[in-house]
């Protein structure tokens, strides 16, 4: 037997159903039934409590068991239902195995209203004694083996039977008693980023969309709580920016930063989230130096050393230095035109110091000589910090094509003979050199290849090794 379905009709009434099941193998016929409902102490609330049975409440089965009666003892708090205490009950109620009836539907009723939230604890309770819960032929046994029903008497005729006492039978479900009032409705409208951790159900949503929960105001009363909530997402973004004058101001930050480098900024977006912006700069300085090492084969003197040329022919007397270079920046796209140039100063230990307008990009090196072959970097070169190093001398792929000559092991150098500048080495070079030897040519002369002042035949091996070999400029 079980209690279920308690449920509060008004501020002083509620009521709940008993029911019974057979669990046996067997199907036993029943004649007439009872049971006790115990409840806690402090149900009244200090006013007077009554029971009775809603007619027509129990499974149809059982409407031939007729006399009902139902009474309350405040004294060990027990409502009592009984039915026909005659043994003889000429309609009994067959009881199917494992099938739920309703034996009853029972209302609690009080002269004041029930205490909010008081607990009535309900529980079954089996009576015992002539009279009481009877069947015929066979009752049921429980799988504990406990036997509820014992038969006395034998043969067809109907028999009295007693049930055991069994107590402790309570509603499935916790019930209190509370009157409740119409539930009030409570609409918020949040806007947040990213995420919103709400309150109301301790969890936290990430898409915009209305959200209800009900809210307790006591023990089972509540009211609703609703949440139009819109979820806005913080951004991100990056900006490349190449900045010529030496500075920048980035408006994210309102700051002029002067060296490049990757920045970071946090502001607010239209939103009112978060935006992550970076700023990848690059500050070009109010020039761009490079920073060149190369040698002119004609020149070598050993020892990573050329000789003093400009000395030798009498233009300038500066020990360190070799002679002078023209520079050309060129664009890294076809028809790879010049870009910037400049003309500087080739020291003898083959550095070169080169100042260019404010550069950024990647771009070829071409090194032009008065008597070396124009000769190209091998691949374009980027440019953008304050110092660019670029090193012809430590490889033959440094050059476009390879093409220059190993005046020691492991150092190159340009090719020398290429006195009139046509980007080939060849006999109209050596027709210039032999006008000079001829005409005893000395000082600041193209045709002196080896730079010692003089033009004579100390310049030609140089030459006609290179013009044998077919030797021209190359680049893009």
């Amino acid at each position: 037997m079980s209690l279920a379905n308690a449920v509060q009709t008004s501020n002083h009434e509620f009521e709940f159903d008993v029911f019974i099941t057979n669990m046996d193998t067997s199907s036993p016929a029943m004649v007439n039934y009872s049971f006790g409902v115990n409840h806690a102490l402090g149900l009244s609330n200090g006013g007077t409590l009554s029971y009775t049975y809603i007619p027509g409440s129990r499974d149809i089965a059982f409407s031939g068991i007729t006399g009902i009666s139902t009474i309350y003892s405040e004294q060990i708090r027990q409502f009592k239902f009984t039915t026909n205490s005659s043994p003889l009950n000429t309609n009994p109620v067959l009881l199917p195995m494992g099938v739920q009836m309703k034996l009853a539907r029972m209302k609690v009723s009080n002269t004041v209203p029930f205490s909010t939230c008081f607990q009535p604890n309900l529980s079954l309770h089996m009576m015992s004694g002539v009279g009481y819960t009877q069947c015929v032929a066979s009752c049921f046994v429980l799988p504990n083996t406990l036997t509820l029903f014992s038969i006395v008497g034998a043969g067809n005729a109907p028999s009295a039977t007693n049930i055991l006492g069994l107590v402790g039978l309570n509603l499935s479900t916790p019930f209190y008693l509370a009157t409740c009032q119409a539930p009030v409705v409570t609409t918020s409208q949040v806007s947040a980023c990213n995420s919103y951790a709400w309150a109301a159900t301790g969890q936290t949503y990430t898409a915009s969309g209305q959200y209800s929960q009900n809210v307790l105001t006591n023990c089972v009363c509540y009211n609703t709580v609703i949440l139009n909530l819109t979820v806005n997402q913080s951004t991100s973004s990056t900006q490349t920016v190449s900045a010529p004058g030496g500075a920048y101001i980035w408006s994210a930050t309102g700051m002029t930063y002067t060296a490049s480098g990757t920045y970071t900024a946090t502001i607010m977006n239209s939103h009112g989230c978060d935006s992550q912006m970076t700023l990848n700069l690059t500050v070009v300085p109010n020039q761009t130096t490079l920073q060149l090492h190369c040698f002119i084969a004609g020149y070598w003197s050993g020892n990573n050393t050329m000789v003093s040329v400009l000395e030798n022919q009498s233009v300038i007397a500066l020990p360190t230095t070799c002679d002078s270079i023209e520079v050309e920046l060129h664009s890294s796209a076809a028809p790879f035109g010049k870009v910037a140039s400049t003309s500087t100063v080739l020291n003898k230990n083959g550095m070169a110091l080169c100042s260019f307008p404010p550069t950024v990009g990647n771009y070829y090196i071409a090194v032009k000589h008065r008597n070396a072959l124009e000769t190209w970097s091998a691949n374009p070169v980027p440019f953008g910090a304050v110092t660019v190093n670029y090193d012809f001398a430590n490889a033959a792929s440094k050059a476009y094509g390879s093409n220059m000559s190993e005046v020691s092991p492991g150092v190159w150098a340009f090719y020398s003979g290429d006195i009139n500048r046509d980007e080939n080495i060849d006999l109209l070079d050596l027709l210039i050199v032999e006008t000079g030897i001829n005409n005893f040519w000395f000082g600041y002369y193209s045709a002196d290849l080896s730079g010692d002042g003089n033009v004579d035949l100390l310049d030609t091996p140089d030459l006609e090794t290179n013009l044998y070999a077919f030797i021209y400029s190359q680049h893009p």
